[in-house]
């Protein structure tokens, strides 16, 4: 029995499992990812990594995004089966990472989710396998292609700020709240923000398409220090930014407020659609139409800009339009596709519309 106690208080670190560079796709329709080094206490850096993938695809019952199995890697170990990225000659270096490689039936253009998962070694009286798992990563998204056009950073790079670190509480809870400058991607895809907190690394924001951050539960009178990074969706990141910092509980409010903290506003029949994706023959040729309506109670409505991203199928989206209406070119009458709309305002504001499916 006390055999069995001992293994039930294994530590693992990190768990969940984490992402060190999130999946990208690289070029011959592959995609990469790496995933941080565990440690557990009694096996220290002896463990197994599991890369799953799933699938997007349409809801049948609501017609939403959905993802669902469609392969995993199996377990793999650091040296035996080519993760580590450090030295396989010297000790484990912690701050090496896994890598894995996805080159198994991936379909061009198609909308993928991974998670990693790490166990340890322990094994039964029969020598088969019942190691103690991790919880899975946070999922990451992906599109898979064989020729990414896009391979530089968004600028500015590095990354930038708009607001300084600031103490938007003088009593508990304290939290600090920071909001990085509007970064931008020559492909006109959407953009994403990691907010870093060196003091509390494991306590970071995560990538997130929000510019502004609040880092909450924070210790008074305690010096907090900040950096931010931007990514495209091919994972192209910028440098981090230069350090700015922050006292929990200081008085000192917003250095330098932003003007327009609202995100536009639906105004359309349906929410932000005005006019649901709909098929359209035009001779031998199709398209899908659809429009929205949003409006800005800061901005000026007619300088907001609309982001058509297709969630599911070969579609593309045409970039960043200042036009709330768009016709998407489909390969065949019966071609499932699945749409979404960014909303953007000229302070960077974001929204998404709801998931909506045609034919």
């Amino acid at each position: 029995m006390a055999y069995d106690i001992l293994w039930v208080i294994t530590v693992y670190e990190p768990d969940p499992a984490e992402w060190v560079v999130y999946p990208y796709a690289m070029d011959g329709l592959e995609i990469a990812m790496e995933a941080k080094i565990g440690f557990d206490k009694w096996f220290g850096y002896s463990l197994e990594y599991k890369f799953e993938r799933k699938i997007a695809g349409i809801d049948p019952n609501d017609g939403s995004l959905m993802f669902t199995y469609d392969d995993d890697s199996g377990w793999l170990k650091l040296l035996e089966d080519g993760l580590y990225t450090g030295d396989p000659g010297a000790p484990i270096d912690p701050d090496a990472t896994a890598r894995f490689v996805d080159d198994s039936g991936l379909i061009e253009d198609q909308l993928y989710s991974y998670t990693v998962t790490v166990r340890d070694l322990l094994v039964d009286d029969n020598r088969l396998p019942i190691g103690h798992e991790t919880a899975p990563s946070s999922p990451a998204n992906v599109i898979a292609t064989s020729d990414p056009s896009d391979g530089t950073a968004p600028t500015p790079d590095p990354s930038e700020w708009e607001t300084d670190p600031y103490s938007v509480s003088t009593e508990a809870p304290f939290a600090i709240s920071i909001t990085a400058a509007l970064a931008t991607d020559d492909s006109g895809n959407v953009v994403e923000y990691l907010f870093h907190c060196i003091e509390e690394p494991l306590a970071s924001s995560g990538w997130q398409m929000d510019r502004t951050w609040t880092h909450e539960d924070l210790v008074q009178d305690q010096v907090y220090t900040y950096m931010v990074m931007a990514r495209d969706v091919y994972n192209n990141r910028t440098a981090f930014s230069e350090e700015r910092s922050a006292i929990a509980g200081d008085d000192t409010g917003d250095p330098d407020p932003v003007e327009d903290y609202d995100a536009p506003t639906a105004c359309g029949a349906q929410g932000f659609w005005d006019q649901l994706p709909s098929r359209r023959a035009d001779g031998t040729d199709y398209y899908d139409d659809m429009t929205v309506c949003a409006e800005d109670l800061v901005t000026a409505t007619e300088n907001l800009e609309y982001f058509f991203e297709s969630s599911y199928g070969a579609g593309s989206s045409p970039g960043w339009l200042t036009t709330p209406s768009y016709s998407a070119p489909v390969e065949t009458a019966g071609a499932v596709r699945s749409y979404t709309v960014y909303i953007r305002d000229e302070a960077g504001n974001m929204t998404i519309s709801t998931t909506e499916t045609s034919p």
